[in-house]
């Protein structure tokens, strides 16, 4: 499998799982993408009411710090109120405001609500 492949089908995981809670959780709430003028992006943005919250997903054992760098400027500029990384590392991070979790916590933490609720 591509490197760039491998980005987009966990990409579009993470999506599903963000839907899935969104509906049998019942959290609601609407699901975007963010993305400046100037070409500086976040893969998800899950907003209800004024509940923001920011994901960037990388398809990488290693969390660089640059990956966040859109994330803690949304946060803050206030317009998330929590950020967070998911990538196919082993360890949970902090890089700053933006908690850095592998897949299979992020999974785990969505599930029980505590990501979305």
């Amino acid at each position: 499998m591509e490197k760039a492949e491998q980005g987009a089908l966990l990409e579009t995981l993470v999506l599903h799982e963000l839907r899935a809670r969104q509906s049998y959780g019942g959290v609601g709430g609407k699901i975007l993408f963010w993305r400046t003028p100037s070409g500086k992006e976040v893969d998800f943005i899950w907003s209800r009411g004024r509940k923001h919250v920011g994901f960037e997903v990388k398809a990488s054992a290693r969390w660089r710090s640059s990956f966040s760098r859109s994330l803690r400027e949304l946060h803050r500029e206030g317009a998330i109120q929590r950020a967070f990384g998911v990538y196919l590392g082993d360890d949970e991070l902090r890089d700053g405001p933006v908690r850095v979790l592998p897949y299979s916590k992020f999974a785990h933490a969505l599930a029980r609500g505590d990501i979305i609720a």
